[in-house]
């Protein structure tokens, strides 16, 4: 991907990113967060009854398994996350590596 075609992506997303905020009425969007979904996900582990919570990540979903395996590590038992997730929280794909 070219520079102009990031330029363009992150054109895109700050858009939606204002619509999005045009939008929260109720002010919810402040709660919206990796860290969040990650006590999210949590919870549900626990309404199950489960001990250890398995994750399996695709793109945006490694950023969260990340998330949630750095907070919860007591909790965390097979990570699997098949993007790799940059400083500036990009995700790039990379699939299965051997």
């Amino acid at each position: 991907m070219d520079e102009a075609a990031v330029a363009e992506q992150a054109k895109i997303a700050k858009a939606m990113a204002a619509q999005c905020a045009a939008n929260d009425k109720g002010g919810r969007l402040r709660h919206i967060s990796t860290a969040n979904m990650a006590r999210d996900l949590d919870r549900i582990r626990a309404a199950l009854g489960e001990e250890n919570a398995g994750f399996l990540g695709y793109s945006y979903g490694s950023a969260l398994g990340a998330a949630y395996a750095s907070m919860f590590p007591e909790k965390s038992d097979r990570i699997v996350l098949d993007s790799e997730v940059w400083a500036d929280g990009a995700v790039v794909a990379v699939g299965p590596r051997r």
